[in-house]
């Protein structure tokens, strides 16, 4: 059962980076072009939507205690695909809105799996976490690509679409993998 688990964990940790680092990496093109027309420092602004994680890391820590860990992952899982849904709304402000809802949900999500990941893992937990990683890594450089593709196929859209569909994919694997740990 264990190792299930943490196949469901290295599954959740690539499709949770997957979806955060498309969003990011592709985020200037979309506010950059029309409507929005930012400059490269406007854009870059926005990017303080990250400060939002420094606060949820500790309080996704914290609950980590009195809540499941499978259930405070689904619930930041949860509320990064809301985060997401905002993101293809037009009024900038929304946008940004979306953003932090975003940062939020992935951060609960990340400062909890690995976590789960040493808690699950019954020997070699160092090397249980280092395959974590890679995975993470792994999904985050599929998705510094793939939503590219996306992109030119159909527009911002098809960006949030692939990264909200990875999304999906660690909710699956949250959901159907990770048991009751």
């Amino acid at each position: 059962r264990a190792g299930l688990g943490l196949w469901a964990a290295l599954t959740l940790g690539g499709a949770l980076f997957f979806g955060w680092i498309g969003i990011f990496t592709y985020l200037p093109f979309h506010l950059s072009a029309p409507p929005y027309g930012l400059s490269t420092a406007a854009v870059s602004s926005v990017y303080l939507v990250y400060a939002a994680g420094v606060l949820a890391s500790p309080v996704a820590g914290r609950l980590s205690g009195r809540v499941p860990p499978r259930r405070l992952i689904g619930i930041g899982l949860a509320v990064e695909a809301a985060g997401m849904a905002v993101l293809l709304v037009r009024p900038l402000p929304l946008v940004v809105v979306g953003l932090v809802v975003m940062v939020l949900g992935t951060f609960t999500a990340q400062a909890v799996a690995p976590a789960f990941v040493n808690v699950t893992a019954t020997t070699a937990k160092g090397g249980a976490s280092a395959l974590y990683l890679t995975s993470y890594y792994v999904g985050g450089t599929l998705g510094s690509v793939l939503p590219g593709l996306a992109l030119q196929a159909a527009g911002w859209p098809g960006v949030v679409l692939s990264c909200a569909g990875a999304v999906g994919v660690a909710m699956v694997a949250n959901a159907v993998l990770c048991g009751r740990v």
